[in-house]
């Protein structure tokens, strides 16, 4: 009765899953599978479980049972275009996972997302102009308002299409309404790998607040547009606070979009970044501080 009682917990899950865990971490995908599944019976619909489990799957190359349970989190209508953009990087090598793709899209005609999934699968297979072509249909059926459109901006600068990556991202903007910071700073890693640099800068200047992030991603801006001095007056500034606030790292935190990795730099990285830029402007003194 005791065990009955303590399995009936909505925090047991977190048990096996910290098993699974562990597991997963010494590549015992096996065992890994085996705890996650029995966390699985008590929070089917926790995303990161779900995550753990379908990535151990691939593992052992099990992408059948891996699309099983992607199958089950779209029919509790809890699978999104994140979600696919990310079981892509690790699933577009099995035509299970293209197959379902395929299906979801003629079963479910109200969402393009299955169809950019499939778009990213094509660009990973080189396939670009079967990509393109897919992109360009999707385009066409997609409100310019909505958030999708910068992973169709995003897939066009994986093809090579900067120019209609560039079209996108600016219908996008152009349409007035208020834009959330995140999604600015998303907009922003787009205009920085198209090397519009001043755009993605005074993109980010829209945003009230956010000192420190802002100056973290300026700092790149500069190393690129090769304004090393500027770039180091920021960083120095940076470190100078010592710290950034956890949430301004969450606003990086995207699967439509691939964020440049100097903007995903915590405080050790920019400390190593602030000598070398010190080196670079010959501020010998201060480079090893």
């Amino acid at each position: 009765y005791e065990d009955k009682l303590f399995r009936s917990k909505t925090d047991y899950w977190r048990i096996p899953f910290g098993l699974g865990l562990i597991n997963y971490e010494k590549k015992q995908f096996d065992q890994a599978i085996k705890y996650f599944g029995e966390a699985l019976k008590f929070h089917p619909t926790q995303t990161v479980l779900l995550d753990y489990l379908i990535q151990s799957f691939c593992q052992l190359k099990m992408p059948v049972e891996a699309v099983e349970i992607i199958e089950k989190q779209k029919k509790a209508e809890k699978l999104s275009l994140a979600d696919l953009i990310k079981y892509s990087d690790f699933l577009s090598e099995y035509f299970e996972f293209e197959r379902f793709l395929e299906k979801s899209e003629l079963d479910d005609s109200s969402t393009q997302m299955y169809s950019i999934a499939l778009a990213i699968i094509a660009i990973k297979k080189g396939s670009i102009k079967n990509a393109e072509f897919r992109l360009s249909k999707i385009e066409s059926n997609v409100s310019s308002d909505k958030i999708e459109l910068l992973s169709i901006a995003q897939c066009y600068i994986d093809c090579g299409n900067k120019k209609s990556s560039k079209r996108i991202l600016e219908n996008f903007l152009s349409k007035k309404r208020k834009i959330k910071a995140n999604v600015i700073i998303w907009s922003g890693a787009i205009y920085y790998q198209l090397q519009e640099y001043e755009k993605a800068e005074n993109l980010l200047e829209t945003i009230n607040g956010l000192k420190t992030l802002k100056s973290i991603i300026n700092a790149d801006i500069f190393q690129k547009r090769n304004q090393i001095e500027s770039a180091s007056e920021l960083i120095e500034s940076v470190l100078e606070l010592g710290k950034q606030e956890l949430f301004e790292k969450e606003l990086l935190k995207t699967n439509y979009v691939r964020i440049p990795s100097g903007w995903l730099m915590d405080i050790p990285g920019l400390y190593l970044l602030a000598a070398n830029l010190r080196l670079t402007t010959n501020n010998f003194e201060k480079a090893f501080e």
